[in-house]
């Protein structure tokens, strides 16, 4: 590169080994996955989203079917997967479109700075090839708002305070979106899905506000569980 004139590389991207079962993958003793196998029987974003959640990027790490099962059901559809489709779920049922509110609660402005965090987390991650603590800032922010959405109870407070739970699901959505956005380097997939769903192509790295009136289809689940047999 010196001889041609050329920028040297300012960082090396490197990472440890990754393993199968706790041996190393070896094509001569047909140890190892197969791709077309494995995309016969599984999402390609959930093959994504467990190689980046147990990539060895500082240390060894090693691919276990079990732990595959488990994180995917547990963390790709338990928990970010299970946000989109009860805000979305909730949003059409009592909405049919994004809400409005004309009050908003310190409790939803807190969680909204923690959209705005996770876009300077997450971007300043990716640009330090530290995919791994960018992904799981992501899930952070979805088990927030999961948490969020269980304390407001929107589903009991509908018949008394729709105010409450229109304020409560216009911030889940606000979250949702930034979470589609966050997410699309890991889930091309399943953000392109989503895309379709709501009819909005843009995923441009920033906290977008949304407008009050856009209608919201039910949804459609995202994601096939995993049976662990």
């Amino acid at each position: 590169l010196m001889a041609l004139g050329l920028h040297l590389p300012d960082r090396i991207v490197s990472s440890e080994f990754l393993n199968f079962e706790g041996v190393k993958f070896s094509k001569s003793q047909g140890i190892g996955i197969w791709l077309p196998q494995a995309l016969a029987k599984f999402d390609p974003d959930a093959i994504r989203f467990y190689l980046v959640h147990n990539g060895p990027e500082t240390k060894d790490a090693t691919f276990r079917w079990h732990d595959f099962e488990q994180r995917v059901n547990a963390d790709l559809i338990g928990n970010l997967g299970n946000f989109w489709n009860r805000t979305f779920a909730m949003t059409h049922r009592y909405f049919g479109a994004i809400p409005d509110a004309a009050v908003v609660s310190e409790e939803s402005i807190a969680l909204r700075k923690q959209i705005e965090e996770a876009f300077r987390e997450v971007g300043a991650c990716i640009e330090r090839t530290e995919l791994r603590q960018a992904l799981l800032t992501i899930l952070g922010l979805s088990r927030q708002a999961n948490g969020y959405l269980e304390r407001r109870e929107p589903w009991r407070r509908i018949a008394t305070d729709q105010p409450h739970v229109g304020e409560t699901l216009l911030v889940c959505c606000e979250v949702a979106d930034a979470l589609r956005r966050l997410a699309a380097p890991f889930l091309p997939g399943a953000v392109g899905r989503l895309n379709a769903y709501l009819g909005n192509e843009d995923v441009s790295w920033e906290q977008c506000s949304l407008v009050a009136g856009t209608p919201i289809a039910a949804p459609a689940i995202l994601f096939p569980k995993i049976d662990p047999a």
